[in-house]
């Protein structure tokens, strides 16, 4: 089900903070992290919630298995020689919130699915805290194929278009951009990561432009464990833009 359709009435701010707080000790929990305050942000609280309706788009499940049949055993870049499994884009079809990474590592690889290994656990975790599952967002890389070499830029504009068709097949409300390099090749922002949090950006779809978050990909988490804190903040201004966290 979608998000908006499970939202109810304003919860009273006790009960919100109360579920906030368990939000965030369930992202803390995976590395044992002490779970951060909630601190108000008065600003962006009030913003009126994002609303783009999802009816009339029956065909995206049918849309996006069109696309992953175009690209079929694709060998349209290097990497096509070393994968072992092209890893697609998972969720749901008529995602309200996106996820993109840069490429998948070698557990998805293994598998054929995006974010399957302790990286996407970790994922899983940022998903739930916002009150979310998995299987309500859609998730999906820059890149379809595992790279060994972690080359920067083999195999970006190979797969450039796919992505650009799954983002006007899904239609998503809000990007969450994992990373510099999904950040860039997203919106054409200019910078390192961390001077690209803290505002939105946009990406063009057609005449729409579908607004975009940039964060820390969940790896650097792992290595990083105190930039959790950002993350959440992060989530927190999507989660406000999109008019979640108030009933779950």
């Amino acid at each position: 089900p979608q998000a908006a359709e499970a939202a109810g009435p304003p919860a009273p701010a006790s009960a919100e903070r109360d579920a906030t707080v368990s939000r965030m000790a369930a992202f803390a929990e995976v590395t044992g992290a002490p779970s951060p305050q909630p601190t108000p942000a008065p600003s962006e609280r009030a913003s009126p919630p994002l609303v783009v309706p999802t009816e009339g788009r029956p065909g995206a499940a049918a849309a996006l298995r069109v696309l992953r049949d175009e690209i079929g055993d694709c060998e349209r870049c290097s990497l096509s020689k070393g994968r072992s499994e092209l890893v697609f884009g998972a969720g749901d079809p008529r995602a309200r919130l996106m996820f993109v990474g840069e490429r998948p590592e070698q557990h998805e690889d293994q598998v054929g699915l995006p974010f399957a290994g302790e990286a996407g656990a970790l994922l899983g975790k940022m998903v739930r805290a916002m009150g979310l599952r998995r299987s309500d967002v859609w998730l999906t890389y820059l890149v379809n194929c595992y790279d060994p070499d972690q080359t920067a830029d083999v195999g970006l504009d190979a797969c450039a278009s796919f992505l650009a068709r799954e983002i006007e097949i899904v239609q998503p409300e809000v990007i969450i951009a994992l990373g510099t390099l999904p950040a860039w090749r997203l919106t054409g922002a200019a910078g390192q990561l961390p001077h690209l949090r803290g505002a939105w950006h946009t990406h063009r779809v057609g005449e729409r432009e579908v607004p975009v978050r940039v964060t820390f990909p969940p790896r650097a988490l792992i290595q990083h464990p105190e930039s959790k804190r950002q993350v959440w903040t992060d989530l927190k201004h999507v989660m406000r833009r999109m008019g979640l966290g108030r009933s779950r």
